[in-house]
C-alpha cells in the first residue's frame, strides 16, 4: 500500500521540475535522504551509499512507478522497530550494527529498537525477539 507521503512526492518532484534540473536536490522523507539529478532518484542508504530509486527519463531497470519504489524504500528503510527481548543469551550473541540498539529495562522486560527490517523480522523468526512496534521515523 502506498502511503500519502509516497503519492505526494512525486507531483512535487514534477511540479518543480527536479527531475530537469541538473542540480542535485536533496529531501528527507521518513527519515530517509534522497537526492535528485539529471531525472534519476536515489536513496543514500548510510551504509551501503546511493542506489538508484527511479529514473525519471524512462529507462528505470527497477520497474514499478516511481511511488511504488520510493514506498519500497520508505518499507524497508524509514521504520522504527520497537521490540522485547525474549532469549537474552541468544541476543547478546547478535552483532549488533549500526541501526540496533543497546537493550534498555523497562520494569521486567528489555526492549531494543532497529531500522533494519530484515534484522528484526529475522530475529523475531528465530525467536529472539518480539516485535511490539513498527513506527515511521520522524
Amino acid at each position: 500500500m502506498i502511503n500519502f507521503t509516497a503519492q505526494n512526492i512525486v507531483p512535487t518532484i514534477l511540479a518543480f521540475n527536479y527531475h530537469k534540473s541538473d542540480e542535485v536536490w536533496r529531501f528527507h522523507i521518513q527519515g530517509c535522504e534522497f537526492n535528485i539529478c539529471d531525472g534519476v532518484l536515489g536513496y543514500i542508504h548510510p551504509v551501503v551509499g546511493w542506489f538508484q530509486v527511479y529514473d525519471f527519463n524512462g529507462s528505470d531497470p527497477r520497474g514499478g512507478t516511481a511511488e511504488e519504489n520510493i514506498q519500497w524504500v520508505l518499507d524497508e528503510y524509514g521504520n522504527e522497530y520497537t521490540f522485547e527481548i525474549i532469549d537474552h543469551a541468544e541476543y547478546s550473541h547478535q552483532e549488533l550494527g549500526t541501526y540496533i540498539s543497546q537493550p534498555r529495562k523497562c520494569g521486567d522486560h528489555f526492549i531494543g529498537t532497529c531500522r533494519e527490517r530484515e534484522v528484526v523480522e529475522e530475529l523475531e523468526k528465530e525467536g529472539v525477539i518480539k516485535i511490539l512496534s513498527i513506527d515511521p521515523l520522524q
